[in-house]
Formats: C-alpha cells, structure tokens, sequence
C-alpha cells in the first residue's frame, strides 16, 4: 500500500516537473518573441522618425530663407504664418 503510495506520488511529482519544464519553455519561446518584436519596432520608429524629418529640415530651410528675403521682401502677411511653421518646425 505504502509502495502504491509512492508510486503515485512519484508520478505526480514527475507530472508536475514536466509540465513545469514546458511552461518555461513556452514562456522562454514568447520572451524571444517579444525580445525580436521589440527590436523591429525600434528600427521602425528610428526609420521612420529619419523619413519625416528629413523633409522638415527641407521646409525650415526654406522659411527661413523666405523669412530672410533670399527671394525677394517677404509680404507682411506671411510673416506670421511662416513664423508658425518655423517654430513648430523646431519642436
């Protein structure tokens, strides 16, 4: 009886350590998943935020130019505006 005991016990125990060690395993495979997302949306933020800059600097440049009068006096009445675009430009 006691050896019947044991036997079952040994194997719930041995049960138990298995379904324990997949557990892990599961929980390892979806930290590596979750590590190489990770690491894709970073990449994607960097490129993009490359990609939406770039052509900011662009238009900067050339507020700043018109501002200056590079292409002739600038009217009165697109200083504000161009002064708006500027500075949320620099943000």
């Amino acid at each position: 009886m006691v050896l019947l005991l044991f036997l079952i016990f040994g194997y719930l125990l041995i049960q138990s350590v298995v379904k324990e060690i997949q557990y892990r395993q599961q929980l390892r495979k979806a930290y590596d998943e979750l590590k190489r997302l990770d690491k894709a949306k970073s990449e994607f933020i960097s490129i993009a935020s490359h990609q939406l800059r770039t052509p900011l600097a662009v238009v900067k440049g050339y507020v700043s130019r018109i501002m200056e009068g590079s292409y002739g006096k600038c009217p009165e009445e697109a200083k504000k505006p161009l002064t708006s675009i500027k500075q949320s430009n620099e943000r």
